[in-house]
């Protein structure tokens, strides 16, 4: 029954017309699904076996599918950016060269040109993040895809994480901690935030280790900074676990992967300033 309850919570959420403009009927939703969720974590978090790890999979996935399917981007606007950046692609134009607002663009504005903020600055997103908003073009583009694909991450991130935990000997209840989270279900399947793209690398890199892998770890773990560069600070830990041979391919990675961009000049670090 509780189960039950969560995922229509996630129903009335979504179904809410504005959470913006209305937060207090957002909050309150979003403090019962909370409510919920602990309920769930209290009793299913020591469950073990294939079938919980199956069942909790499910729900995420279908938590995420009704908020993405039912309410657009309404808390932030984030996502208009990496459209944009996308669509900058797909015209053959330097997304770090150009900020939003430069003249030059003004052919190129889209129907979200108005949702982008700081249209003064150019785009601070890195390599793997920018391949995850081109690769939007290929489904249609605009914001609605690059949502799509970011919860694609975010399930293949879940299911990352269930192997994880059972190759540590973790019961599979404790997937519920992220997968079943009203956090990401919300920030992602509406917002469409770009954290799961590098916490799914960072985890697989985690994965690779674990297996011995550590060329593939070096290489997993260089798509984790090029897609949010915070993984950056572990490196250390990283070279610990992977030697030379995961360092070198860390850095090969890396290079290959930022070599295209670095026509941009200086431009390419403007936004992080």
């Amino acid at each position: 029954m509780t189960t039950l309850l969560y995922l229509a919570g996630f129903l009335v959420l979504a179904l809410r017309p504005a959470w913006q403009a209305e937060p207090v009927p957002f909050l309150a939703i979003d403090l019962l699904l909370y409510v919920a969720f602990a309920g769930l974590l209290v009793a299913w978090i020591g469950r073990r076996g294939v079938s919980w790890t199956r069942l909790i999979v499910a729900g995420s996935i279908l938590a995420r599918l009704i908020v993405f399917a039912l309410h657009p981007e309404d808390l932030s606007h984030d996502v208009a950016r990496y459209a944009w950046d996308g669509h900058l692609a797909w015209q053959g134009i330097h997304p770090f060269r150009y900020p939003p607002g430069d003249p030059a663009l003004i052919p190129y504005r889209t129907d979200f040109f108005a949702d982008i903020s700081y249209k003064e600055i150019p785009t601070i997103y890195p390599p793997v993040a920018q391949a995850l908003f081109a690769a939007a073009g290929l489904i249609g583009g605009g914001p609605a895809a690059v949502r799509f694909l970011l919860v694609l991450c975010d399930i293949g991130l879940i299911l990352t994480l269930a192997r994880l935990l059972r190759r540590a000997g973790q019961p599979a209840g404790r997937l519920l901690v992220y997968a079943w989270s009203p956090l990401p279900v919300v920030e992602v399947a509406s917002s469409g935030h770009l954290e799961p793209l590098g916490v799914l690398f960072l985890l697989l890199c985690a994965l690779a280790l674990g297996a011995g892998r550590r060329a593939t770890a070096g290489l997993a773990w260089a798509a984790a900074v090029l897609s949010k560069v915070g993984p950056l600070l572990l490196a250390p830990l990283l070279l610990r676990r992977a030697g030379w041979r995961g360092g070198a391919a860390a850095a090969a990675a890396l290079a290959v992967m930022t070599l295209p961009f670095l026509g941009a000049g200086a431009n390419l670090f403007r936004a992080l300033g």
